[in-house]
């Protein structure tokens, strides 16, 4: 835990669980990095964008090709309605293991007019801890924008 940036948790009191402590603060780590992406997706910000994404990263998004820099994975999010539509995030399954993170989450994004229906799209991140810069980057994703759904539309 100490090589993954761990000095900023306090010792735990005798009897708290400190793998406990360790996942929650992670996963709060990682919740403001995703919320931080969809403020700049919203805003139209490449370079908070890209500072979001390991160097080697790999991503999917729909049918387009696969994206393997940070600067092809903002070209890539740029040609899908997400891009400056009014997004929130909701993080469904986190889980971890040494210095990878894998969250699964849906994207709200609602870019037609005020009273349009938004669209979910489900989304898989996958996360490593960057002991350099003493951050957790995207190192792959997965954005599922066919399998959007609208909240009015029950599951059959």
């Amino acid at each position: 835990m100490q090589a993954q940036g761990i000095a900023a948790v306090a010792l735990p009191k005798s009897g708290d669980d400190a793998t406990a402590i360790y996942h929650a603060k992670v996963r709060e780590a990682l919740t403001t990095v995703l919320q931080s992406w969809t403020e700049s997706l919203e805003k139209k910000d490449s370079a908070a964008i890209a500072s979001a994404y390991a160097r080697n990263v790999r991503s999917l998004v729909g049918d387009g090709a696969e994206a393997v820099t940070p600067g092809a994975v903002v070209a890539q999010l740029y040609k899908t309605p997400l891009a400056g539509a009014q997004l929130t995030i909701t993080v469904d399954d986190f889980d971890m293991s040494g210095e990878m993170a894998f969250v699964t989450c849906v994207l709200v994004a609602k870019s037609g007019p005020a009273d349009s229906v938004p669209e979910l799209v489900r989304s898989v991140f996958v996360f490593r801890f960057d002991d350099w810069h003493n951050r957790w980057q995207v190192r792959e994703q997965i954005i599922n924008l066919h399998g959007a759904t609208e909240p009015g539309v029950p599951a059959q």
